[in-house]
């Protein structure tokens, strides 16, 4: 394994455990087993470290959802479905302590990541509903625009309400009360 990918893979294990502001650049070298003057000839500052590995996992993120949002076996509702439960699996296994840490004290990073984070998911839902209507799986007497910023506001809500839930299967079942709701509605139809 090349060096960077070593140094990549302890340093996001000791952060995603511990958060930013409780790993030292000492740990990771200890960790490493290197002294801490090799680490830093390797990459500058802790908080560029950080920032790096962020942005692979943004990448990584990048293409799993467009590999749901573009599956021509799923269906729209599965895609929508698929989408948040990607991203909150991802996202569960870093301790909420990181997150905290990062909106704290690198807010450039922090920017990053909720840009990203609105961007995704905006992408992927409209291209998921414009898709929908094609396919007839959506109705397309609704505005797609309109249609994608109730999904995307329903979708982003329900996963940022969720951060803090350590139970995937409360938040399986919150996504797919929120897809029934928003698929099918709230009233009940009389069987004819």
């Amino acid at each position: 394994m090349e060096l960077n990918e070593r140094i990549d893979k302890i340093a996001w294990q000791l952060f995603a455990e511990r958060g930013y502001a409780q790993v030292k650049m000492d740990d990771i070298a200890r960790e490493l087993g290197m002294s801490k003057k090799t680490l830093y000839n390797t990459i500058p500052s802790k908080e560029a470290l950080i920032h790096r590995l962020v942005e692979a996992f943004i990448a990584k993120i990048e293409i799993a959802t467009a590999e749901i949002a573009t599956n021509p076996e799923l269906s729209c509702y599965e895609k929508l479905r698929g989408l948040p439960a990607y991203l909150l699996s991802q996202v569960s296994l870093i301790q909420p302590i990181l997150f905290n840490d990062i909106r704290r004290f690198l807010p450039d990073t922090w920017t990053l990541m909720e840009t990203t984070r609105h961007r995704i998911i905006n992408e992927r839902v409209g291209a998921i509903i414009r898709e929908g209507i094609e396919r007839g799986e959506v109705r397309h007497d609704l505005d797609a625009e309109l249609v994608q910023d109730v999904l995307f506001n329903s979708l982003q809500g329900v996963i940022t309400s969720a951060l803090p839930l350590t139970d995937p299967v409360r938040f399986v079942q919150l996504i797919d009360a929120t897809m029934l709701l928003l698929y099918e509605g709230l009233a009940k139809r009389d069987s004819q």
